[in-house]
């Protein structure tokens, strides 16, 4: 009797009204779902990406030089030293200029914006497998810095975050951020991993490469012909 009364107990307090109840499992699993980390949803992450690949089509000449829409479906990855959308203008037309286009199948004789777009899904899922390849790396470096302590860890990324030094465009880290752009290059699929390396650790004489990148970094369209 005494159990009985018990389970009647704590049924009529798991309900909203009096007299009735209901029975229910409770191992603590809510309590879990509180504790996962919240992470976005993939198609977000992949919509994201495409809008950069939206803006860097967008701004190259794509009449003129018809064949570069498929350099940027094929290596068009926003990951680099640069902003998101300038990374996919260099990698795409750096593949352009190493002649990496031949290799691609002829471009229809006529295009509408809405084609270009049908394999951007492609490059920009391959893209967002690069950032993570690239920033498990980075993960790798201050875990090691820090002795595998992940307070420490932390720390030093934060310290790093708050330090007032120059950002520096396009230029080697000690060779750590060539493999890093290398292993993310061939995580997302690059045909020629290095030839991504190269571009974007590639230095040049200030005055030479300032005023390229403030162009690229611009939101004006891009021409094929020279000022």
């Amino acid at each position: 009797m005494k159990r009985r009364k018990t389970l009647n107990r704590a049924a009529s307090s798991s309900s909203d009204e009096p007299g009735l109840g209901r029975w229910t499992c409770y191992h603590g699993e809510e309590e879990e779902e509180e504790e996962k980390p919240w992470l976005p949803p993939a198609d977000k992450s992949s919509e994201s990406i495409r809008e950069y690949v939206a803006e860097a089509a967008r701004r190259l000449p794509l009449e003129e030089i018809p064949e570069i829409v498929d350099c940027v479906g094929a290596v068009g990855y926003c990951f680099g030293l640069a902003d998101p959308v300038t990374n996919i203008i260099l990698n795409a037309v750096a593949h352009l200029a190493a002649g990496g286009a031949e290799d691609l199948p002829p471009p229809p004789k006529k295009r509408t914006r809405r084609t270009y777009s049908r394999g951007w899904g492609y490059i920009s899922l391959n893209s967002f497998c690069g950032l993570l390849a690239f920033m498990k790396v980075q993960a790798r470096h201050y875990l090691y810095l820090a002795s595998y302590d992940l307070l420490l860890a932390i720390e030093l990324v934060h310290h790093d975050r708050r330090r007032c030094l120059p950002r520096p465009s396009l230029l080697p880290d000690d060779g750590r951020m060539k493999i890093a752009l290398r292993i993310a290059a061939v995580q997302a699929d690059h045909p020629a991993p290095d030839k991504l390396v190269q571009t974007m650790t590639a230095q040049y004489p200030s005055h030479l490469l300032s005023p390229i990148m403030d162009k690229l970094r611009g939101s004006e369209l891009l021409t094929s012909h020279h000022p």
